[in-house]
């Protein structure tokens, strides 16, 4: 886990940023970098479906093309290696001066590895979503993006006496309870 000072470094330098000569889309700019901050705020492990870092570029003054991911790994015997990613599409439908509402869709794609039996876990699907975001600064807002996930998951076993894999289909919700600082630039 990354530290609490690497995050305030993180957040102080972007909210320091002058940005001069870029054209504004709507009343925000076209990059947006979002950090989870639900794992240091409530100090606990978050959903396995959460993305620690994000991208977005704004195509238009209400299109934005989105990418995110994870990765976590934990060494020795009982470690495990947990990559994810998605890459989506977003769109405003409601905006004022500080608040600002958006609908979209994610392609989801996550691979866990277990390091005690190397079975690995492989999941893919699409979640729809809606967003709320908090402008506290032209360069700085929070959000929250619940979703609906439509996932199948193939989980495989190579060291067992028959390979056994075991593909299934799961639907939930999704990123309940995560907060996102975003930094505009």
């Amino acid at each position: 886990m990354m530290s609490k000072s690497f995050f305030f470094s993180i957040s102080l330098f972007f909210s320091v940023i002058s940005v001069r000569g870029q054209d504004t889309i709507a009343p925000l700019l076209r990059h947006r970098i979002g950090i989870n901050v639900s794992k240091i705020i409530l100090l606990s492990k978050s959903s396995s479906g959460q993305y620690d870092l994000q991208y977005q570029f704004s195509i238009n003054r209400k299109s934005n093309i989105r990418l995110g991911g994870s990765y976590d790994q934990v060494s020795g015997d009982e470690g495990k290696l947990d990559f994810s990613f998605r890459i989506g599409y977003s769109r405003f439908f409601k905006q004022s001066n500080k608040w600002f509402f958006y609908w979209g869709t994610d392609g989801l794609y996550k691979y866990v590895l277990l390091n005690n039996d190397k079975r690995n876990k492989k999941t893919m699907g699409i979640a729809p979503f809606l967003g709320v975001m908090f402008k506290i600064s032209p360069n700085v807002s929070f959000a929250t993006e619940p979703s609906f996930e439509f996932i199948r998951i193939r989980d495989e076993d190579p060291e067992s006496f028959t390979n056994k894999v075991n593909t299934w289909e799961e639907y939930h919700l999704g990123n309940i309870g995560q907060v996102l600082i975003n930094f505009h630039f």
